[in-house]
């Protein structure tokens, strides 16, 4: 849009330099704005799943125990994601330790975590319990940085001061 500024792919490398997802937009022309409006408008939905889940989770399913919610949750979610996963089938079947990871994944990571969050939510609340989202964090890195080796890097560290601001805040 304005002469003298950074090329795209200067900034790129400079401010993504783990390739994440990004999307080019110039506002003036028009160019990549409902892309990024759009790309946008899906972490907001998640966002607002987030925040607005546990609430019905506790005022619309509190008598029902936490693994039927589950059960039922998944259940509805794999039969909307099966047209899409029947169309993306690969010509060959994933490696069985690719094949285990997605099976852990889905038990421990998401079956699991489910059926613990909504105990949780019982327990002491859905406000209370959003708090795992500020905690869960800090394991995912712990564990990579542990398990993974990734590094623990100064950004890393920095990060954490706005969730660490959130959870001391009364």
């Amino acid at each position: 849009d304005l002469p003298n500024v950074t090329p795209v792919a200067e900034l790129r490398k400079l401010l993504n330099p783990k390739g994440v997802p990004d999307f080019e937009a110039t506002a003036a022309q028009g160019v990549g704005v409902f892309e990024t409006l759009k790309a946008v408008a899906k972490m907001v939905l998640v966002v607002i799943g987030y925040a607005v889940g546990p609430l019905i989770v506790s005022r619309r399913l509190g008598g029902v125990p936490p693994l039927e919610v589950v059960a039922v949750s998944l259940a509805l979610c794999a039969v909307a994601y099966a047209p899409v996963g029947i169309a993306q089938l690969p010509a060959a079947w994933p490696p069985l330790a690719a094949a285990g990871s997605v099976a852990v994944l889905g038990v421990v990571c998401t079956a699991l975590a489910f059926v613990l969050f909504f105990g949780l939510i019982a327990e002491v609340g859905p406000v209370r319990a959003t708090v795992v989202a500020y905690v869960n964090p800090a394991v995912a890195v712990a564990a990579g940085v542990s398990v993974l080796g990734e590094p623990f890097t100064a950004g890393t560290a920095g990060g954490w001061w706005p969730r660490w601001t959130c959870l001391t805040q009364r």
